[in-house]
């Protein structure tokens, strides 16, 4: 049947063919591009920590789960593939309300880069209730990896497998969120780096980020879509002197008692409730009073301490940027430089610019868990390095105007503060006392500045 293909007549007809292909090619690609895939020969899988979660206030369930980012993601992507889907969607209690469903969404609350490849799925564990039934159905207990691997291989016939990788934040983020942010020492902070039992360790991470992308990249037709790690010593949950200033309710306030690149962990912070709507004076007495509290050290980050965080973020971040220039099926996120815009204030939805700081529209109540915006933000950088490589039509980008829009962690009447979630149940109830009572009036602010953690906006329950 070959051989007729070397004649003239059909070397002819063949180059017509190609030439008449290469044509509707063209035309495609001015709409939506050429695809290297069928598109209903796709899947898209979501691998991380609490960031692929979907947590939100310190809780995550299923009002905050539809807002991460796999499900934001995977919604736009919807509109240009016909694919499976499934998040693990928890209720209040954490329990799936749907454990028959297969998850593609296998993103883990606290996960690091070393439990992703290790940590196994066991009776009550927070693991074993996001991968059902995958443990029934493969009869074994899984890691978040080898659930990966398992789903992939259920779908041996689809011709590409989008892999999302988000992890590595929490092998940093708790060198400053310890204790709540009380334990912001450079020897507590040097530890918790170095800890190579837990694989905090250069080293391990780099070790064990490496086998997880060889292994991902051995999963037949797949494309790895790996982020760099933005700067966990700039969450909204680290307070320097103009955060506070942001969220203290009296006239033109001045913190001095912190100095220029120190901040203020979380926990330290609650400590001065009821006295963000006093003066100057009172304030920065109180700011040095928790802090001596502390040893003038536990709780609050100096520059020096940012740097030794700052410096372990850049080293892994070079590795993963090796790892994606070392196979051709790793492309690279630039997470990190998304949120460095948004902390040099390059990021703006609707005419308001995003802000890290509290408030900001960045992060929930908790401050470092995004908000629905911020998610909506980092889907679309997902999506932007998706529609780059050419794999599929390209993936319509979000409407982040709109959910901007029903963002109850927008700040619309500036006060600094985010009336949150209607159903509060849905979040830690730490948070509650932080939720502004009235997003219309900037003359009405949350109970936090005057009552503390102890106050509640009417109509709304305490713990």
């Amino acid at each position: 049947m070959g051989r007729r293909f070397f004649t003239k007549e059909g070397g002819v007809k063949r180059a017509s063919l190609c030439l008449a292909l290469v044509s509707v090619c063209m035309m495609v690609m001015g709409l939506n591009g050429c695809s290297h895939s069928d598109d209903s020969g796709a899947i898209f899988i979501a691998l991380g920590d609490s960031y692929a979660n979907g947590a939100q206030s310190g809780r995550v369930n299923h009002t905050t789960q539809i807002h991460g980012y796999p499900q934001v993601i995977a919604d736009q992507m919807s509109a240009v593939i016909d694919m499976p889907w499934g998040n693990p969607l928890l209720d209040i209690e954490g329990r799936r309300l749907d454990a028959a469903q297969l998850p593609y969404n296998l993103g883990v609350s606290g996960a690091t880069v070393q439990s992703l490849l290790t940590e196994k799925t066991g009776p009550g564990s927070d693991l074993n209730e996001l991968m059902r039934p995958i443990p029934l159905e493969s009869g074994d207990a899984v890691t978040q990896l080898e659930a990966a691997e398992y789903v992939s291989g259920l779908h041996s016939e689809k011709t590409l497998k989008i892999i999302t990788l988000f992890i590595g934040g929490n092998d940093l983020l708790g060198a400053v969120i310890a204790g709540g942010g009380s334990e912001l020492t450079e020897v507590q902070i040097t530890a918790f780096l170095n800890d190579e039992t837990k694989g905090h360790d250069l080293a391990s991470v780099r070790r064990n980020l490496t086998t997880i992308v060889h292994r991902l990249t051995a999963i037949p037709n797949s494309h790895v879509f790996i982020t760099t790690l933005p700067s966990v010593a700039a969450i909204a949950g680290l307070f320097s002197g103009d955060d506070i200033e942001k969220l203290a309710t009296y006239t033109t306030p001045q913190v001095t008692a912190l100095a220029p690149g120190e901040s203020m962990g979380f926990g330290p912070l609650t400590g001065l409730g009821g006295l963000l709507a006093s003066d100057d004076a009172t304030l920065n007495a109180a700011i040095d009073g928790v802090l001596a509290a502390g040893g003038n050290d536990a709780f609050s980050l100096s520059a020096s301490e940012r740097a030794l965080i700052d410096a372990r973020t850049v080293a892994i971040n070079d590795h993963i940027r090796q790892l994606a220039t070392d196979h051709p099926r790793v492309h690279l996120v630039a997470m990190q430089g998304f949120f460095a815009s948004v902390f040099d204030g390059g990021v703006v939805v609707q005419g308001t610019p995003i802000s890290r700081s509290y408030g900001g529209g960045l992060f929930s109540l908790d401050g470092f868990h995004p908000s629905h915006t911020g998610y909506a933000l980092i889907a679309d950088e997902f999506i932007k390095a998706i529609n780059g490589e050419s794999l599929i039509r390209e993936i319509p980008r979000v409407d982040l105007a709109t959910i901007q829009a029903g963002d109850p962690y927008h700040d619309r009447d500036g006060d600094g503060y985010l009336p949150g979630p209607s159903d509060s149940t849905t979040i830690d109830p730490n948070f509650i006392s932080f939720m502004d009572c009235d997003d219309t009036d900037a003359s009405i602010a949350a109970p936090f500045p005057s009552l503390g953690m102890t106050g509640r906006c009417a109509g709304v329950a305490g713990p």
